[in-house]
């Protein structure tokens, strides 16, 4: 099966099968958070409404005391909201009307109880396996509650109540923050949950610490304090409205040197975020969190810079051009205390060209999911354009690789740009101005207008195709290296 949320008020079920039924609809849902503004689809004035906005998750899980596959979706701008169908069984044409209606097994509204600090639910719903031995779905609270502050909600999948709501105290009414969607983690390999990172609009990456038995010892990590605080150069917040990636520290294993946190910042919400003039340079960053039992805060100071220092045209692409600064990693206690620091707790890249001394950000930000892979860091930035007519697409963006342990360019070539079927230096940038690709490209900007993560094939090694659909209403597709590396199973979790 197929689950689509849509424009229309509903979340659709599809046949996603090969054979003659593939293609057809199931059923359709209505969340009822979206029920009263139906009729606005006949208004005669109707202008553009949002509904059933949001990607919802399916997952196998132990609820009821049996394996059933549970879906739960969010609305994102559609509604304030959550809900979940047990999608167990598959539905064919003869099956009755009841029994497809009593596979609702709950909804979560912003006016239930515990609901007063749920907001539009943007981000994607995890559906994990808790220390206290519930299945939950963990989530964000979203963009503009009724208190303006950011909450995670661990709530039971079974019947839709809240285990755990963990208030960050961050934001209130005059400064309204949310939580962005959370990034579950299990340290110890037991498929349990232990950690939870999010971020929030007001640039702060939070840990949650959820690795005890005893729900009610749940709580933010670190007596309260953020992991990181994300500030530009000239000190401004930057909003995190994306899923961090969670990724091994090159040092060891996350039991014994922790996590790297990766994330970009930037939002792209509300009107004057499609300008691309005056706004806040924003960032992607790799920061290290040791997993210890206290936090010496940190800032950008003590990360390794990295930069874009080139942008050209290789092969009929526009490309990018980065720095390869070498990392070296702060493994004692405290902070480096040299200014910039010759030992790192991560490492940072703006989303500026500086080819030039060009100081024009042009509203670059990052607002998708990265993608952590083959020892890749991978992710689309977007940059909007000055919008003249409200029905055209507009924008554009890039597509970003960057070696994860440093943020450097990678050391081979990332992207066969000439089609060749190889990945070598005929797919390089001329830097030095002599006719002649010197350098590994880091960026390939998007011929289909605005772009989402991609989604990656793996074809004959060491190939595999990333493909983006655009706000064009076209697909691109790049022929990507994957590295020397095996790829193996990247991860796990045992169902029975």
């Amino acid at each position: 099966m197929l689950y689509v949320g849509a424009n229309d008020g509903m979340l659709h079920a599809l046949d996603a099968s090969s054979g003659a039924n593939g293609g057809n609809e199931r059923f359709a849902y209505v969340p009822s958070a979206v029920f009263p503004n139906l009729s606005k689809l006949t208004n005669r004035s109707y202008s553009h409404q949002y509904f059933v906005d949001g990607s919802p998750t399916a997952v196998d899980a132990f609820v009821s005391g049996a394996w059933k596959t549970i879906l739960v979706g969010g609305l994102r701008a559609g509604g304030r909201g959550v809900y979940a169908l047990d999608v167990t069984q598959p539905v064919t044409s003869s099956t009755a009307e009841s029994s497809v209606a009593d596979r609702v097994l709950w909804e979560f509204n912003h006016t239930d109880t515990d609901g007063a600090d749920l907001g539009f639910t943007f981000g994607e719903i995890n559906i994990v396996r808790m220390k206290n031995g519930s299945w939950a779905a963990v989530f964000g609270n979203g963009y503009n509650s009724t208190n303006g502050r950011a909450v995670l909600y661990i709530v039971d999948l079974a019947d839709g109540s809240v285990i755990r709501k963990i208030n960050t105290l961050a934001g209130n009414t005059t400064q309204p923050n949310w939580l962005a969607a959370p990034a579950p983690v299990d340290i110890n390999g037991d498929s349990i949950v232990d950690y939870i990172y999010a971020g929030d609009l007001l640039g702060n990456m939070w840990k949650f610490d959820v690795s005890s038995p005893n729900a009610l010892s749940w709580g933010v990590a670190y007596a309260g304090v953020p992991l990181f605080q994300a500030r530009n150069a000239t000190n401004q917040l930057q909003p995190i409205t994306e899923r961090p990636q969670i990724g091994m520290h090159p040092m060891g294993l996350p039991t014994q040197e922790g996590v790297m946190v990766y994330f970009g910042t930037g939002k792209y919400i509300e009107t004057t975020d499609n300008s691309p003039t005056g706004q806040n340079t924003q960032t992607f960053y790799g920061i290290w969190d040791k997993n210890q039992s206290t936090l010496t805060p940190f800032t950008r100071a003590h990360l390794l810079k990295q930069q874009i220092i080139d942008e050209s045209t290789v092969h009929g692409y526009n490309v990018r051009v980065t720095t390869d600064n070498k990392i070296a990693w702060h493994g004692t206690s405290g902070n480096p205390a040299d200014s910039p620091p010759t030992t790192h707790l991560g490492w940072y890249m703006d989303l500026l060209n500086t080819e030039g001394g060009n100081a024009n950000n042009g509203g670059e930000r990052q607002v998708s999911n990265p993608i952590l892979r083959n020892g890749r860091i991978i992710f689309p930035t977007l940059v909007p354009t000055a919008i003249v007519n409200a029905c055209d697409f507009g924008g554009s963006g890039w597509l970003m690789e960057l070696d994860a342990v440093s943020g450097a360019r990678m050391a081979f070539s990332p992207f066969d740009l000439n089609n060749d079927g190889k990945f070598d230096n005929n797919d390089y940038a001329d830097v030095n101005g002599d006719g002649v690709g010197d350098t590994q490209v880091s960026g390939k900007q998007s011929d289909v207008g605005i772009i989402p993560t991609p989604g990656i094939v793996a074809g004959v090694d060491p190939v595999e195709y990333q493909y983006t659909p655009g706000s064009t209403g076209e697909i691109e597709s790049t022929r990507a290296n994957a590295g020397n590396k095996d790829l193996g199973r990247q991860t796990w979790r045992q169902l029975r």
